[in-house]
């Protein structure tokens, strides 16, 4: 008789729990649904946001429908281009006036932002109800993990540019900025007694050695060499997060204002190695189950975050896209956008890597690729920067396409996701921004 395991199964060992990523042994004949429940794999739902906009002239791809070619800056996308669905066109109809905080509350919540009391000269907004992720979350009875690469986050405009997940209006979920503080979180139940608060310092593959041995003697050998990859994948993170300057090990450490650089690496972020492990972290969440819906703020709307791996750029990104049309300034702003692009490939790619019964990580997942803002100059929701990634377990149509709906309702492409997600939900938004038209072209 076949050997099988519960999908809840753990490794255990000295008071420690380690959860698995999904085995063939887990599942039925044909590699769809678990064994034991007869229930399909998990659908999961992520947002990946970045701040200040696009340049849409180098954005938006010549070619509509399902004979399409990469633009300029989601070139980097090449190898993953057939889970992704490019929408063009589309407004974000509950923006409102105000810059930045209209375009991320609409893109994110489907309503518009509600303008808050400020000490500063500054305007200050907060949403007006669950952004999508949390809507999902909330349908799904599931968890959320919010993560942030850049700590250049704006602290006196209000809740809206502080987070791009929200529970309601008065309740932010700020994004994690720390590796070793999202490691100890997501490790937080796999701790030894004799050190609840050091998970990161003690190596969990040590304390469930032995129950790994004994598993090992029942597997197949195709699953022996997942969970090798999933314990080598651990192993590796947690090196890699010790690896990092002092600051990132410290989880007490208050996370920096805008007027703040980061100091030990003489005021520029590590944006590659953070966004890096912030990715490998999002993926051995959500490959262990332990979360199915997370959230990623590379950078936040109005933040100066330097893009120094870009041609040595040394400018605040906000400030160079006020200063639009000095000389060389939209090649350069080109190329960040672009650069960002390829942070965001890091983690399609390791989902399209990580296999998953008969298919992958990202064939079960739907993501959300988006921005705070339009056009750098332009009118600021117009024209809305979007690319739908992953197969959403059959209910998004993958090969993709670009899907170009001039003047459209952002909201259509949000109603389409909770479709896709199975939340039941077919309507979305207030007053002229209300959608209750679902995306047909990309949905199955």
């Amino acid at each position: 008789k076949k050997f099988r395991l519960n999908r809840r199964h753990f490794l255990k060992g000295s008071g420690a729990l380690l959860g698995l990523p999904i085995l063939e042994c887990m599942l039925g004949p044909h590699g769809k649904v678990f064994a034991n429940t007869n229930m399909p794999l998990p659908k999961r739902f992520g947002v990946y946001f970045f701040g200040n906009g696009v340049p849409l002239s180098n954005w938006v791809p010549q070619q509509a429908g399902i004979n399409w070619s990469l633009s300029e800056c989601l070139s980097p996308l090449e190898t993953v281009k057939s889970y992704c669905n490019v929408l063009s066109g589309f407004d974000v109809l509950a923006a409102g006036a105000q810059p930045h905080h209209g375009g991320q509350a609409g893109i994110l919540s489907g309503l518009p932002y509600i303008e808050m009391p400020s000490d500063s000269p500054h305007f200050a907004s907060k949403y007006r109800g669950p952004s999508i992720d949390q809507i999902i979350a909330q349908d799904l009875e599931t968890t959320s993990l919010e993560l942030g690469v850049s700590k250049l986050i704006p602290q006196d405009r209000g809740y809206t540019l502080r987070a791009i997940s929200h529970e309601n209006a008065n309740t932010p979920r700020p994004p994690l900025l720390n590796p070793a503080e999202v490691y100890e979180l997501i490790f937080s139940n796999f701790v030894t007694p004799v050190a609840p608060h050091n998970s990161l310092r003690t190596h969990i593959l040590d304390v469930v050695r032995d129950d790994i041995h004994a598993l090992k003697m029942k597997l197949g050998t195709q699953d022996k060499q997942r969970l090798d990859e999933h314990l080598t994948n651990i192993s590796e993170l947690r090196q890699s997060i010790l690896d990092l300057p002092p600051e990132y090990l410290n989880s007490c450490t208050p996370v920096d204002t805008v007027a703040t650089q980061n100091e030990d690496v003489e005021g520029l972020e590590p944006l590659e190695t953070i966004n890096r492990l912030m990715c490998d972290l999002w993926v051995m969440a959500w490959s262990c189950d332990l979360t199915r819906v997370s959230t990623m703020m590379f950078n936040a709307g109005m933040s100066d975050t330097i893009f120094h791996p870009v041609n040595g750029v040394l400018d605040g990104h906000y400030t160079m896209t006020q200063n639009f049309d000095e000389d060389g300034q939209e090649t350069l702003l080109s190329s960040i956008t672009t650069f960002t692009v390829s942070q965001f490939k890091y983690l399609v790619e390791k989902m399209a890597n990580t296999v998953e019964g008969d298919a992958t990580l990202l064939d079960n997942s739907l993501l959300l690729f988006t921005s705070g803002h339009s056009n750098f100059q332009g009118p600021h929701a117009i024209d809305y920067p979007v690319v739908l990634v992953g197969g959403c377990g059959g209910a998004i149509k993958t090969p993709g396409i670009h899907h170009r709906n001039v003047g459209a309702n952002t909201n259509d492409i949000l109603v389409s996701i909770l479709l896709a997600m199975g939340t039941g939900r077919g309507s979305l938004g207030e007053a002229s921004s209300l959608s209750n038209t679902p995306l047909n072209e990309i949905l199955n």
